[in-house]
């Protein structure tokens, strides 16, 4: 596993925590202490409130997957199995599981039973293949891992054989729905489980959750959240996103994603709601559990919304049991928000805004009428301190001022697994650095405007990519586009926008040119070079890569 150093964070007075695992966190006590007074963190775990609910509520149907429904004295009862299951195998207090697996049922049992047995879990991007999955699991020294057989015609258990043969120390490998040499079948672990639930208490303080960041400039780092910070991520959506005791939510995005993980095994437990899992992606079925299981929320990427707008279209529903469509993670152009708002009459429409190491930085909006705040910015700010400081100085400025945005809240991760990461990540007092430019909008609404590495510096003047990447996607030809900087002899760098373009359409500088001049973008923000490609290079969260963009705009000059 990751090995930390003796070195910590230049944050304020954060220091070092020992955990169970042998694992060496970073950690600030008096910011904890903080959350703790406030009720944020709720000093319990996944396991225990799934045991109240299934004592207080027992035939409440938490998880649907297909044609089998859920309910929360079955679902507490698997995962106690699981739990015991684990332990009896050898597994103890902080040790990692990992599981790589589709939008599953048992992906939703496998974190509480995590929970109850004071275990770490890791989940794993479906589309990871070897490399990736060698790195990560050694990364976080994994014991034991979750997989399919196979799914979408890939052989998981043949991949995780090969992966076994290249680590230091192989891991147990559980199959999922099917059975493999070499591993154990996930129905033959649980048999071996019992029924008594008396685990020792897990201390809500210690690590719940390790997740890898795309890396998309590097390695992969590793996020780490603690039981507390985890959980206080159930309460934001309780909270702000009105999840209730007849809220049914389809959960489409992977629960090996953040936002995924959230949703399928926070607002059930914290929150109450029921969830309906889709494990592959196909727009028109959605529209069918979507009326189905009367469906009043969803939430996802670009590729959601916009393959379940058209889909309803294609249906002639206007799904009026729809109440809430939340649409974050990647770029989401204004268009689309407004479209869908105008199609679903009784939903909110919003774009969110959050990341792994932060995940529920902004709420949405409350209200129908707050459409264009939903649609031109990424929500309203609530629960995380937001500051906005210079982009190259770090120096505090005015919020409505474009600069990068540091986070400070409950939700925040512990640290990243190797200390050495946490240099420079936090500021004097405990804000994250996020690297993303922004400005708060009339003192209530964060807008996202770009990347602070993705800057295009022209004639000495910052440009933000993602604004004329906003202006691009108004084009009606324009199916996807990516704006970078290149370098140029003149200028510095010149602007070059990637475009994808709709069937009938094409582009150039002069089409991208008129169209941005009708727009209203200042000259020098138009771009100097445009190339029209076929696809977009995407990172397995759904953003777009572009250091590749870059390499391939340097090699046309």
């Amino acid at each position: 596993m990751a090995q930390a150093d003796e070195k910590t964070t230049n944050d304020r007075h954060a220091g070092v925590r020992d955990m169970p695992g042998g694992f060496r966190v970073r950690w600030d006590a008096e910011l904890a202490e903080t959350w703790r007074a406030s009720g944020h963190w709720l000093q319990t775990t996944l396991g225990c409130m799934t045991r109240d609910l299934a004592a207080r509520d027992p035939d409440r149907i938490l998880v649907v997957e297909g044609e089998r429904e859920h309910n929360a004295a079955d679902f507490y009862a698997e995962s106690v199995r699981l739990a015991s299951a684990l332990l009896r195998r050898g597994l103890k207090a902080g040790d990692v599981i990992s599981y790589q697996i589709p939008n599953w049922y048992e992906g939703s049992v496998i974190n509480c039973a995590a929970a109850l047995a004071g275990l770490i879990v890791n989940p794993l991007v479906p589309i990871y293949r070897d490399n990736e999955i060698v790195f990560m699991l050694e990364d976080v020294g994994t014991k034991l891992v979750f997989t399919p057989e196979r799914f979408r015609n890939f052989d998981y258990a043949d991949m995780y054989g090969r992966v076994n043969e290249r680590l230091a120390n192989p891991v147990d490998i559980v199959v999922l729905r099917g059975s493999a040499e070499g591993a154990t079948r996930y129905e033959d672990l649980l048999a071996t489980g019992s029924a008594d639930d008396n685990f020792p208490p897990v201390d809500p303080d210690s690590i719940y959750v390790m997740m890898h960041t795309s890396g998309t400039t590097g390695r992969p780092k590793c996020v780490v959240h603690s039981h507390n910070s985890f959980l206080t991520q159930g309460e934001f959506h309780v909270k702000e996103f009105g999840t209730r005791d007849d809220e049914v939510i389809l959960v489409a995005t992977p629960i090996s994603h953040i936002a995924g993980i959230i949703l399928a095994n926070l607002t059930t437990v914290v929150g109450g709601a029921k969830v309906v899992m889709m494990d592959i992606w196909n727009p028109a079925e959605a529209v069918k559990l979507c009326q189905t299981h009367r469906i009043n929320a969803l939430g996802g990427a670009t590729p959601f919304v916009r393959g379940i707008l058209d889909a309803a279209k294609e249906a002639g529903t206007h799904l009026p049991d729809m109440l809430r469509f939340g649409c974050g993670g990647a770029a989401v152009p204004p268009e689309l928000m407004l479209e869908t708002h105008e199609w679903f009459p009784n939903a909110l429409v919003y774009r969110s805004y959050g990341c792994t190491e932060v995940p529920t930085v902004t709420g949405g909006t409350l209200r129908r009428e707050d459409v264009r705040y939903g649609a031109y910015t990424d929500g309203s700010i609530k629960h995380t301190e937001v500051k906005i400081v210079d982009a190259v100085t770090g120096d505090p400025v005015d919020p409505a001022t474009d600069g990068e945005i540091l986070l400070r809240g409950p939700n925040q991760m512990l640290g990243y697994l190797r200390l050495e990461d946490n240099e420079g990540a936090f500021d004097a007092e405990g804000y994250f650095r996020t690297g993303d430019l922004g400005r708060v909008v009339d003192g209530q609404y964060l807008l996202i405007t770009g990347r602070k590495k993705d800057l295009i510096i022209r004639n000495g003047e910052n440009l933000s990519p993602k604004e004329i990447e906003d202006a691009l996607f108004t084009h009606p030809g324009i199916d996807n586009v990516a704006v970078v900087g290149m370098p140029s002899a003149k200028t510095g760098e010149a602007v070059c926008a990637f475009i994808v373009a709709k069937a009938g359409h094409s582009f150039d500088v002069a089409e991208v040119s008129r169209h941005l001049v009708a727009f209203g973008l200042a000259k020098q923000k138009i771009p100097e070079c445009v190339v029209t490609v076929d696809s977009l290079p995407v990172s397995p969260q759904g953003k777009v890569l572009k250091n590749p963009l870059r390499e391939q705009a340097k090699a046309l000059t």
